[in-house]
């Protein structure tokens, strides 16, 4: 679960200082963005949609107390702590009633901030889980509704009203399995929830990617119900889910296309009395027809989001660190109970591979990956079979990294040829590749064997030598062009660099 951060200070070194601060420690934030007023950070909220802003309290157009007035006053759900002097520290105070959950005095330490955005972090991570808490229950209590209403069984006529009214113009689909243990798979009846799992997902992401509204529903334990957005475009979606499930799964299902959620008895009734009359019940097979897939569907969500993070900012240990723990909290389960988050957990790796490592190492085989993960029966088997899949994703990220690596610098160099006689600041260039300053700077070193500043200046100096022998501008003006505000401190780098002065190397050059 990854913070996103706003910095809003005007004092650029120091909010650049607080940047290298953050990103040198994992205290579960992300910068996201920066500002160097109020006003700024206002136009940014929107876009960046930040948990949490640091901001300094005295700043021109927007201060920082009116910056969390603004944010407190729209019910934004961000949280907020303020950088103050000692002199404004009374002033400081007013943000209290406008929601500030700390305050941090300058100059601050690089402990004293770790411990403040530690516990803003804690703040956070407590506020998310009573979220995901209440969706759940409201998530339980409206599939419980709804399944009662498709099913027609007695329910909370309240809750089955509001439930009614919500999902009247959906569309709906019922899906039955034909045989989950079908000849020429090595599937077992233990292998029913892992199944049901894989089919929820498949189902899941073929409607999620056309209708923006879909709700899968377990009815049965071989019988599921698809609601969709009617108005959204389904061209070909009853046979794209039949094809996926028989090709990933090897699994042949039926799906009945159905029709308005306000006709329910013609739609679901048949398929539940067929279904009733050819197969068992869900006790009599262990399974549940209300699991709780959604819920591995938003872990799934979570997982590639902390993926995408780390990949995103370039954080291979940051990523490691992650994939660790989550191998690592596998051995406190029940091995049942670990095979379905292996699963997910495999899943969210493929995902994440093929959306932003442009993986094309073919599709996922989840039939190969429950058959597998069918043979274990030990939790300590299992955190091996896990820690192999982390393993394959891994060493496709750093293959990843090191080709965008070089593709980064590459394109740098070509910026740099374009860009010289213009300001070349590390942090300045790192922005504009959308890097951090200290990974920009290790990358260029490891990839150039050079340091960016000595870069810039060997490329300054170059042009610099060319202009000398092929053109009558003074060396001042060359200065200028080749981006030196100060014509001594050219002539003093030309020096150093050269052993020689600009004037003497034109002389040479004649």
């Amino acid at each position: 679960m990854i913070g996103k951060l706003l910095i809003v200070e005007d004092q650029t070194v120091f909010r650049k200082g607080l940047i290298k601060m953050i990103e040198n420690h994992s205290l579960g934030w992300t910068v996201v963005g920066e500002a160097e007023n109020g006003r700024e950070a206002v136009k940014l909220l929107d876009e960046l949609e930040p948990h949490l802003i640091l901001t300094d309290i005295r700043m021109p157009l927007m201060d920082g107390i009116q910056l969390a007035e603004y944010v407190h006053e729209r019910k934004r759900d961000i949280a907020v702590v303020i950088l103050t002097g000692y002199e404004d520290f009374k002033y400081a105070q007013a943000a209290l009633k406008y929601g500030a959950i700390d305050f941090l005095l300058k100059p601050c330490n690089e402990q004293v901030l770790i411990e403040v955005l530690s516990k803003a972090y804690d703040h956070f991570r407590e506020a998310e889980l009573a979220k995901e808490r209440a969706l759940a229950d409201r998530r339980a209590t409206e599939e419980h509704a709804l399944r009662s209403l498709l099913l027609r069984l007695p329910c909370d006529e309240r809750l089955v009203g509001r439930v009614r009214a919500e999902y009247a113009d959906k569309r709906v689909r019922t899906i039955r399995v034909a045989d989950y243990l079908p000849a020429g798979k090595q599937y077992r009846e233990s292998d029913l929830e892992l199944l049901q799992f894989a089919l929820f997902n498949i189902v899941t992401e073929l409607a999620g990617a056309r209708s923006s509204g879909c709700r899968l529903v377990a009815l049965e334990h071989d019988l599921f119900a698809l609601l969709t957005d009617a108005g959204e475009t389904e061209d070909g979606l009853s046979e794209a889910i039949r094809a996926a499930i028989r090709d990933y799964l090897g699994i042949d299902v039926e799906v009945d296309e159905g029709g308005s959620f306000g006709r329910l008895t013609p739609i679901v009734r048949p398929a539940v009395q067929t279904a009733a009359a050819g197969a068992p019940s869900a006790e009599a097979t262990g399974g549940s027809a209300g699991l709780p897939h959604w819920a591995s569907q938003a872990k799934i969500k979570e997982l590639h989001t902390r993926l995408a993070t780390g990949i995103v900012l370039g954080r291979l240990d940051q990523v490691t660190r992650d994939i660790e723990t989550i191998v690592s909290g596998l051995a406190g389960s029940s091995v049942e109970d670990a095979k379905i988050d292996a699963l997910t957990f495999a899943i969210a790796l493929h995902q994440t591979a093929n959306q932003l490592l442009a993986e094309t190492g073919g599709a996922f085989d989840l039939s190969e990956r429950i058959e597998s993960l069918q043979a274990i029966a030990a939790t300590e088997e299992l955190v091996r079979w896990t820690r192999e899949q982390a393993d394959r994703f891994l060493h496709r990220f750093q293959t990843w990294q090191a080709d965008k690596s070089k593709n980064i610098i590459s394109k740098t160099i070509e910026w740099l040829d374009r860009h010289y006689m213009e300001p070349c600041g590390l942090t300045e260039t790192a922005e504009t590749f959308h890097m951090s300053g200290t990974y920009f700077s290790k990358l260029f070193k490891k990839e150039t064997g050079e340091t960016f500043t000595n870069y810039v200046t060997k490329v300054r100096m170059e042009k610099a030598k060319m202009m000398l022998c092929n053109t009558d501008m003074k060396v001042f003006e060359i200065a200028a062009a080749v981006g030196y505000d100060d014509p001594n401190y050219f002539t003093n780098v030309f020096n150093r660099t050269q052993n020689v002065s600009p004037t003497e190397f034109r002389k040479m050059c004649k």
